[in-house]
């Protein structure tokens, strides 16, 4: 087990108050798993890591240790976090070694500062609903029973909505926290009894209390501030996962990643200004090409048409008939030729329009990150 994290890390993660975890696979075989925590920076304005744990377990002692030092390591460069207790939540996938983990490090407080992702829970429906529905009316009915769930207030409808999902209640008792149509009351909910094992899991106290408004523990106010989701944490996976099993690559990932961060906070900090890699022009300049190519290839396949020649034959009336409407269909097919080459060049002459605006609007050459920060360095 190794953790990274640098100063601007660590001084992030001190002064938020809602953090998101979550495991990612890199394809190391050292190290098998990297794990990502991440917080929102206020002074670039967007989420960041704030800790990274290589590990080669997940289980509940690998994760507490883990989070042990991550929390040791900040509490020791910012006395006031305190081992994370001034966090307000943590969002994580309802891993249960992920929590358990977690739960050795803040104690009793674990039930109200552990909160479950949204979209993991709602993935999992749609998973549930190919084994036990049999056609599109038990499917959007089951999803939408489903969905409610984390919405009610009251302990009896959850559990009512958990017994109409194993088919143990009958339909027509969802109107007591949902409006249901007549038409929906007809559904075939006959395999629905395959759901029991997923409603057990579900219907679990520590679980509810991750996902549910009636059973959660967090204050009404931290939980309405709490994220819902951890996509955050999610697209810091992505940034930092590279097709390479070498220890190594994954870890300069990591490094360029955490290193672009910092430049980001630094200039955000001392200059005032926002850095990044995006460029606005490059992006539409690219969208124009390919809108380009798409309109392009829509028109190649409009314009290609096959001529059926057909045999001439029988008396000269019906040869005369033929002729005069081939003639009329040659004529017709160098009208449309010739508005084609037309469209043509008006396309070109538009897309040449567009490149040299596009050539006009090109920004200057811009400094990149760091040669911005030393440049200020120097000069103050």
């Amino acid at each position: 087990m190794a953790v990274f994290a640098t100063p601007q890390m660590l001084s992030v993660l001190s002064e938020t108050l809602f953090v998101q975890a979550d495991v990612t696979y890199p394809g190391t075989h050292t190290f098998p798993y990297l794990l990502n925590i991440v917080a929102y920076n206020h002074a670039t304005l967007g989420f960041q890591a704030v800790a990274r744990v290589i590990i080669s377990k997940l289980n509940a002692v690998a994760y507490a240790e883990a989070f042990h030092q991550v929390l040791a390591i900040t509490t020791n460069f910012y006395t006031a976090f305190d081992n994370g207790k001034v966090l307000k939540a943590w969002v994580d996938d309802f891993s249960d070694a992920q929590s358990k983990g977690l739960a050795k490090n803040i104690g009793s407080a674990a039930s109200s500062k552990i909160r479950g992702c949204s979209v993991h829970f709602m993935r999992n429906v749609e998973k549930v609903l190919v084994k036990v529905c049999v056609d599109e009316q038990a499917t959007n009915l089951f999803r939408r029973i489903a969905f409610t769930i984390p919405k009610l207030e009251d302990e009896d409808h959850i559990a009512l909505a958990f017994s109409i999902l194993t088919g143990s209640s009958p339909l027509a008792q969802a109107g007591q926290f949902m409006q249901i149509t007549p038409k929906e009351l007809s559904v075939n909910t006959k395999n629905w009894t395959k759901a029991r094992d997923w409603v057990k899991w579900w219907s679990r106290g520590k679980i509810l209390t991750m996902f549910t408004k009636c059973y959660k523990d967090m204050t009404t106010a931290d939980w309405e501030n709490c994220p819902t989701t951890t996509n955050a944490v999610e697209s810091q996976n992505k940034l930092t996962k590279i097709k390479s099993s070498c220890l190594t690559s994954n870890l300069r990932a990591i490094y360029l990643e955490d290193k672009k961060k910092a430049f980001q906070t630094l200039a955000a900090v001392k200059l005032g200004v926002k850095i990044g890699d995006n460029n606005p022009t490059k992006k539409r300049k690219q969208k124009l090409r390919i809108q380009r190519r798409n309109d392009r290839r829509v028109k190649q396949k409009s314009d290609t048409f096959e001529l059926n020649d057909k045999n001439l034959s029988g008396d000269n009336s019906s040869c005369e008939e033929d002729r005069e409407s081939y003639s009329y269909m040659n004529e017709e097919s160098d009208d449309q030729e010739e508005s084609q080459m037309d469209d043509e060049s008006n396309d070109q002459r538009e897309s040449q329009m567009e490149d040299k605006l596009l050539l006009k609007a090109k920004p200057r050459k811009k400094f990149s990150a760091m040669e911005k920060v030393k440049y200020y360095l120097t000069n103050n």
